[in-house]
C-alpha cells in the first residue's frame, strides 16, 4: 500500500474562504504533497507564498487531520492531510498548477460548493474555531 502526506490550507480573506476547482472538477481547499518528516507548517508557508503568490498569516491553534484511502493504478493509497488555517491580505492570488479556477466564498456558500464530506467537516471545524476564539 502506498502512503502520501500532504498539507492542506483553509485560506481566508475578509471572512471568505478560498476554494479551488481541481482539474478533475471537484472543489476543495488548496493541498499539496509533502515528504515524510518535512516541517508541514513551514512547507505550508512556502506553498502559499510560491504557488498562490500571497503571504500567509497562520491562525494560531488550528490544526486538523484528515485521512483517507483511494485507488491509483490499481494500488490502494493511504493519504494523510494536515490542515492549517491562514489569513491572507489579498484576494489576488495565482491559481496554482493542478487547479482550474478559484472562488472566495462565505461559510454557507463554501459548505454548499465543497465536493467532499470530509472537507466540509474541516471547514465546519475551522469556522467553529474562529467563532470561539
Amino acid at each position: 500500500m502506498g502512503q502520501l502526506f500532504a498539507v492542506g490550507l483553509v485560506i481566508m480573506h475578509d471572512e471568505r474562504y478560498l476554494l479551488l476547482e481541481s482539474e478533475t472538477g471537484y472543489w476543495a481547499f488548496f493541498k499539496d504533497l509533502v515528504e515524510r518528516g518535512d516541517d508541514r507548517k513551514e512547507k505550508a508557508r512556502e506553498i502559499v507564498k510560491d504557488d498562490l503568490g500571497v503571504v500567509p498569516f497562520f491562525v494560531k491553534g488550528f490544526e486538523e487531520k484528515e485521512e483517507y484511502f483511494f485507488k491509483e493504478n490499481g494500488e490502494t493509497v493511504h493519504k494523510e492531510v494536515v490542515y492549517y488555517m491562514v489569513e491572507v491580505s489579498s484576494k489576488d492570488i495565482t491559481v496554482p498548477v493542478g487547479y482550474l479556477d478559484h472562488e472566495w466564498l462565505c461559510y454557507a456558500d463554501a459548505m454548499r460548493k465543497l465536493s467532499f464530506k470530509r472537507t466540509k467537516e474541516v471547514l465546519e471545524k475551522a469556522h467553529e474555531f474562529l467563532l470561539n476564539r
